[in-house]
């Protein structure tokens, strides 16, 4: 089915699944250029600015996964950096996109990791949700 879906665009596929959880136009590329990655959805659910979650993530990366994370589009501080997109890459991960601010964007791009975010910011992640605002 992944192999079906590489074939496709993203808007092509979302209308045919009614148009159901697609994205909003804030979700952008992290770097120009960035190319197309199909996979499974690992899901990650994280506090706005912690990354805690994120990084517990790692552990569960299934080669071909595709990083699915949710940090409520705040952009106050990132949840993901150029170390975070090397751990994913390393354990196979195609891809990420988060609902949420990302940092290291010069480093990503070399690295070549496609990712997709909210916003990119220079400010690090919040180490338990208690401290994030």
């Amino acid at each position: 089915m992944l192999e079906e879906f590489q074939r496709h665009s993203v808007a092509n596929i979302g209308d045919a699944l009614g148009r159901l959880g697609m994205p909003d136009g804030g979700l952008t590329p992290v770097w120009e250029g960035c190319c197309r990655a199909v996979g499974s959805a690992l899901t990650v659910l994280t506090g706005a600015g912690d990354d805690l979650a994120v990084i517990d993530a790692v552990a569960h990366i299934e080669p071909g996964d595709f990083l699915v994370i949710n940090g409520f589009g705040y952009a106050g501080r990132a949840v993901m950096g150029d170390i975070l997109a090397q751990y994913f890459s390393s354990r196979g991960a195609v891809g990420a996109i988060v609902d949420g601010a990302v940092r290291d964007r010069d480093e990503i791009r070399r690295q070549g990791f496609p990712v997709w975010s909210r916003s990119v910011t220079p400010a690090g992640p919040w180490k338990a949700s208690s401290q994030c605002p």
